[in-house]
C-alpha cells in the first residue's frame, strides 16, 4: 500500500475520522468529506494536516464537484475509501408507509449505490495511479440483524459487488478491497452498542493493518467470528444475534 493521497468518505466521525487520523500519522496525504462544516471545521482544527471537503456524497452535483477539486488540486488519488453510511432501524410493521420508504431509499442510496458511484467517478484517477478501492461493509452481511434490514441487505449487495469490481478491475491495475467492521462503539449507532462493541480506535487500525498486509477482505475482529458463526450454522448465527435485541424494540423505536 503506497503512502499517498487518500480520501475517505464520511470522514467527519466514527471510524472514518479514526482511520484518518491514524493514516496521517503513518504519512499519508490524507482528504476527508462530509456533509457538516461545522463538524469538518472542527476535525480541521484538531488534525491541520488534513485537507477537509464539504460534500454530500448522495448528491451527484456533489461528488462531480468533489472530483472536479480534487483533481485539479492533486492531479491524482491513490487510495478511494468509501467509509460513509447510515443504518435506518426500523420493524415491518410500522404503520407510516412513507416513512418505511424514506428508511429503505436513504440506507440503500448511501450504503450499496453511492459507493459504486464514487468508485466509477475516481475511476480514471485510481487507474493512473494503480490505486485501490476501499469498501467499507460489516460482518451483518453473512448474518443480518432484523432491526436494521435495509442496511444488512445493502451492505451484503455491497458485500457481492466489491467481489465483482475486484474482477473486473484488476486488469486495469487497481485493487478492490473490502473492510468487514464487527460492532464498534461510534455516534453511527446512535447508542444502540452491547458490550461485545469494540472502539473505533482500535477497529482502525486492525483496518489499516489488513490494508498495509494487502489483504482483499479485512474482517476485524469480531467478524472473523460471526463469520464463522455463519459458515457452522447459519441459522443459529440469525438467532444468537437477534436475542441480543430487546424484547420491547418496538415501543423503543415507535
Amino acid at each position: 500500500m503506497k503512502k499517498n493521497i487518500v480520501l475517505i468518505t464520511g470522514g467527519s466521525s466514527g471510524i472514518g475520522l479514526e482511520m484518518a487520523k491514524q493514516m496521517d500519522k503513518l504519512g499519508y496525504t490524507i482528504l476527508i468529506c462530509g456533509r457538516s462544516e461545522k463538524k469538518l471545521d472542527l476535525v480541521k482544527k484538531q488534525v491541520p494536516s488534513l485537507h477537509t471537503y464539504v460534500c454530500d456524497v448522495t448528491d451527484s452535483k456533489d461528488r462531480i464537484a468533489l472530483f472536479n477539486k480534487i483533481n485539479d488540486q492533486f492531479g491524482q488519488l491513490d487510495m478511494l475509501i468509501n467509509n460513509a453510511g447510515s443504518a435506518n432501524r426500523y420493524l415491518f410493521n410500522m404503520e407510516d408507509m412513507e416513512q418505511l420508504e424514506r428508511y429503505m431509499d436513504d440506507d440503500y442510496e448511501i450504503n450499496q449505490k453511492v459507493p459504486i458511484l464514487m468508485a466509477k467517478l475516481f475511476q480514471p484517477l485510481l487507474e493512473k495511479s494503480k490505486g485501490t478501492i476501499v469498501n467499507v461493509t460489516s460482518a451483518l452481511v453473512y448474518v443480518p440483524v432484523f432491526t436494521k434490514a435495509s442496511y444488512c441487505s445493502n451492505k451484503a449487495a455491497l458485500h457481492s459487488l466489491t467481489k465483482t469490481l475486484r474482477h473486473q478491475l484488476k486488469d486495469r491495475g487497481i485493487h478492490v478491497r473490502e473492510i468487514l467492521y464487527p460492532e464498534v462503539n461510534t455516534p453511527f449507532q446512535q447508542g444502540d452498542v452491547s458490550d461485545r462493541a469494540i472502539m473505533p480506535d482500535e477497529a482502525a487500525a486492525l483496518a489499516i493493518k489488513g490494508l498495509m498486509e494487502g489483504k482483499d477482505e479485512i474482517h476485524v475482529k469480531g467478524a472473523e467470528l460471526i463469520y464463522k458463526m455463519y459458515r457452522s450454522d447459519s441459522k443459529k448465527a440469525f438467532e444468537t444475534l437477534s436475542s441480543s435485541i430487546p424484547k420491547n424494540v418496538e415501543e423503543m423505536l415507535y
